[in-house]
């Protein structure tokens, strides 16, 4: 069995407006974006990826270990 592994067309993000954290959270304060999960990454405002569940345990698992250490 093979993967078929998907093609992008190609971006020039260099011609990108980048966006700086002050206006993404004025963005965020519009309610333009409620129903969706968005992040900005590198100053362009991405959808965000869903957590797995690995990824969930591991941040349970920081948190307690943080706990523990009391940082």
């Amino acid at each position: 069995m093979t993967a078929q592994i998907a093609t992008l067309p190609s971006v020039q993000i260099e011609a990108a407006y980048r966006f700086t954290v002050e206006e993404y959270e004025k963005i965020l304060e519009t309610g333009i974006f409620d129903d969706e999960r968005t992040e900005l990454l590198y100053g362009i405002i991405t959808d965000m990826e869903s957590v797995s569940d690995a990824h969930f345990g591991m941040i349970i698992f920081l948190n307690r270990f943080r706990t523990c250490l009391k940082i």
